[in-house]
């Protein structure tokens, strides 16, 4: 099962770069390359790539934002759900 949420994570990851790419090169008209130099390098934030793959799914691809929120909000909303489970579980289980 671990390796099905891995594959899902980074097939989500990659989509959320190429969205990130799209909104560079057509919302701020940059080169290509640098788009996806500076989409590679967002990707690894979770906030900030969430937040910009909306951006660019809305205004590269022409999405709408509900569209675009259910896409990429709910691998951040997993993420900081299992963080604060494995918080409270860790207090808990030490004593």
């Amino acid at each position: 099962m671990n390796g099905i949420f891995t594959a899902v994570y980074w097939v989500l990851n990659i989509i959320q770069v190429i969205a990130v790419i799209a909104g560079f090169h057509e919302w701020l008209g940059w080169n290509i390359v640098i788009s996806i130099i500076l989409a590679a390098v967002i990707g690894w934030f979770p906030l900030i790539g969430t937040f910009m793959g909306v951006m660019g799914a809305v205004e590269g691809w022409g999405w709408e934002y509900w569209q675009a929120i259910l896409l990429f909000i709910w691998p951040l909303v997993l993420v900081f759900f299992f963080g604060a489970l494995s918080t409270v579980t860790d207090k808990f289980s030490r004593n």
